[in-house]
């Protein structure tokens, strides 16, 4: 680990790559990569073509949908920002880079708080996001973000069903989905008004403290400068528990709540 994470390989292809590389596995998670690698285009018995799981579908696609559009808003709002000295290969490198890192590693090629206003609420809404179950990743998930994205397009629709890949997702699912954006929601507006709290006359910056709520519950571990450094002891306690809740995740933690057995 260096102070500066990874800012000295900013230029570095083979780094960045490596490093990408393994973000990506350990953010889609171990049910995909276990059917990726069982998976056969052509199965010889019968000749029927191979089929992914509708769980792999849905996180190949919005994983590449996610990065895509962070990619092109990173690079849009930092080309003239931080990115301004950096020679066009580096620009590509680093934006490729800076839209992959907020949704589960943490690391950055450049400081947070160097990054447009606008480019940290970008990083809000991917960490909050985070990965796929069953991954390294916290956050709320992909898969859900999926069935909250289809079930807003089938009620605009007038449909009565969440259907994705021509597939009915239950109800039940489409209640957890629901159930977990919420708690996660909430668990981010409680952190952020507890370490207002408890840092009331710190001199930390609202912003600041709201970006450092939402990455302890997503175990993203970014910050803005040093306010991690400079949190109160009760502050830390906040943000230790804060990262317990986000391992945990919002629907085992209702579960918990709720069971009454």
């Amino acid at each position: 680990l260096y102070a500066d994470s990874l800012a000295k390989f900013a230029a570095d292809p083979f780094v960045l790559g490596v490093l990408a590389l393994e973000t990506i596995l350990g953010g889609i998670g171990f049910l995909v990569i276990y059917n990726l690698c069982t998976f056969k285009f052509l199965h010889r018995p019968s000749g029927a073509r191979g089929r992914l799981s509708l769980h792999t579908k849905v996180v190949l696609r919005f994983t590449l949908y996610l990065l895509l559009f962070a990619f092109v808003a990173v690079l849009a709002l930092e080309w003239n920002g931080c990115f301004r000295d950096f020679p066009l290969r580096e620009k590509l490198l680093a934006g490729f880079y800076q839209a992959l890192t907020p949704r589960t590693c943490g690391f950055c090629v450049v400081p947070t708080e160097s990054l447009h206003p606008l480019t940290r609420l970008l990083y809000e809404f991917l960490m909050f996001i985070g990965g796929a179950p069953g991954s390294a990743a916290a956050g709320m998930k992909v898969t859900t973000l999926a069935v909250i994205l289809y079930t807003m397009t089938a009620m605009c629709r007038g449909e009565t069903e969440t259907v994705i890949s021509c597939r009915v997702i239950p109800t039940e699912i489409v209640r957890e989905a629901l159930v977990i954006f919420m708690v996660m929601s909430l668990f981010a507006a409680v952190i952020t008004g507890a370490l207002m709290v408890t840092e009331a006359g710190n001199g930390l910056a609202s912003d600041a403290l709201f970006f450092e709520a939402v990455s302890a519950i997503t175990t993203t571990g970014l910050a803005i400068g040093d306010t991690t450094a400079k949190l109160s002891d009760a502050g830390k306690g906040v943000v230790m528990f804060a990262m317990f809740l986000g391992r945990l995740g919002a629907l085992t933690i209702v579960m918990m709540i709720g069971d009454k057995e």
